[in-house]
This record gives structure tokens, sequence and C-alpha cells, in this order.
């Protein structure tokens, strides 16, 4: 890993997101049009802020995967047993996923996670989890 990448992934577990403002529902990063993705005080329009040089990470890329193989055992609406996961808490869509993006920060992306319960998530899909939901535009 670069200097510059393990400086961005510290700054990210260490929870500074995005422009570091807190946003709609206590999220981290701005309440922009582009869903707090990138910081463009930079002189010239350059992306300057923590979310700038994170890679394209989304449901597509990464969410969808993360969810099914993590998060979807308990919280799968077709779940037979939820191991005590509340019923509404369910991680079937982007959508859902994004509807409860603030507590899945708050469980899964700290370090020691408190979610999944077992554990087994590795501290750089941690990082990603948090690149997602922080830095991705708001739904993707």
């Amino acid at each position: 890993m670069t200097r510059r990448r393990c400086t961005l992934a510290l700054a990210l577990t260490l929870g500074l997101g995005c422009g570091g403002e807190e946003g709609p529902k206590g999220s981290v990063g701005g309440d922009s049009a582009d869903g707090g993705a990138v910081d463009s005080g930079g002189e010239g329009g350059q992306d300057t802020g923590p979310c700038a040089e994170v890679p394209l990470v989304n449901w597509d890329t990464f969410g969808a995967g993360f969810m099914l193989h993590h998060c979807q055992g308990c919280h799968a609406s077709t779940t037979p047993d939820r191991y005590g996961a509340p019923p509404e808490v369910t991680f079937d869509s982007k959508e859902q996923t994004w509807a409860w993006r603030d507590r899945i920060l708050e469980r899964s992306a700290v370090d020691p996670p408190t979610m999944p319960p077992a554990g087994g998530t590795s501290a750089d899909d941690r990082v990603r989890l948090r690149w997602w939901l922080e830095c991705a535009p708001e739904g993707t």
C-alpha cells in the first residue's frame, strides 16, 4: 500500500470521513448533491479531501458481496432463523442497506466491529465498507 493510501485508510478508520462534517441523520460527509463523494475545495477544482483518492466502491463492486457474505445470514428477509436480528433490519437491496447506513458504519466499520457478532470481517473489508458508505454517492 502506498503511504498516501495508508494515510487515507487510517483517516477513514478513525472516522474522519469525507469532509468531516455531520450530515443528515448523523452521517459523516456533506449533504451535497453528489452525496459528499469528494471534496473539490483544492486548487483548480482538484479533489483534495480524504475521499479524493478512494477507488470506486459501490453496491456492484463491493456492497452486494459484502452484505451477502457477512450480513444476510441474519439480515435477509428470507432467512428462516435470524438469530435475534430485528425483522425490520433487512439488507436484501442496496436501498435497504443505505437506509441503515449510519448503523452499519457504527457497528461494522469500526475496530473491533460488533457486527457480525461472530466477527469475520477483515480490516481491509472494513475500510472498503467505510469508503463505500462514506465516499460513494448515496444510494450507489
